[in-house]
């Protein structure tokens, strides 16, 4: 039972940073892929670092961003924390409540950042990307 908490909890973790990784190559290279686009929005969703999004996400221009997305940003890093204890501590109390909590809390605002108006993404998106302040 542990392990699946803490399983999920990694979880959670990934399903924040992967649509943070989609959202980032949906606004720069487009939603649609065709063909002639696939490289160009795998390189870009491949590009997303999670240390440097971290960074992104912790930085004082989050600010000035909406309320949906700052609320994924700190989510984001909140989970990269709680990844990074039910990977690596031994000793962490895991309660399903918890996880369960987190698992509808991550739902929500996955659903609140892709509502975010394009304009605010795509600006997100250079933000993670290239750590440049708005």
């Amino acid at each position: 039972m542990e392990t699946d908490l803490r399983r999920a909890t990694s979880t959670v973790y990934q399903a924040l940073f992967h649509c943070l990784a989609k959202s980032c190559a949906d606004a720069l290279v487009g939603r649609k892929v065709t063909e002639t686009t696939e490289t160009e929005w795998r390189r870009v969703y491949l590009a997303l670092d999670p240390h440097s999004a971290r960074q992104a996400c912790t930085r004082p221009a989050i600010a000035s961003f909406p309320e949906n997305i700052r609320g994924i940003a700190r989510l984001f890093v909140e989970s990269q924390d709680r990844r990074h204890a039910a990977d690596r501590d031994p000793h962490g109390e895991w309660f399903k409540s918890e996880v369960q909590d987190r698992i509808a809390t991550a739902r929500q605002a996955i659903q609140a950042f892709e509502d975010a108006d394009a304009r605010a993404k795509r600006a997100f998106a250079v933000h993670l990307l290239f750590g440049v302040e708005r």
